[in-house]
């Protein structure tokens, strides 16, 4: 999604869902993921 709205020049939020400990439903932490997109969709 975030690569398809920069492409158009459109804004994107992205938003995680967590659990009770802070981590992704995967088990990734927070942080790691945003990193990831961030890394991902040069920033």
């Amino acid at each position: 999604m975030v690569l398809a709205a920069r492409r158009f020049g459109l804004p994107a939020v992205i938003a995680f869902t967590v659990e009770t400990d802070g981590r992704l439903p995967t088990g990734e932490a927070l942080g790691d993921a945003i990193a990831e997109v961030d890394a991902a969709t040069d920033g």
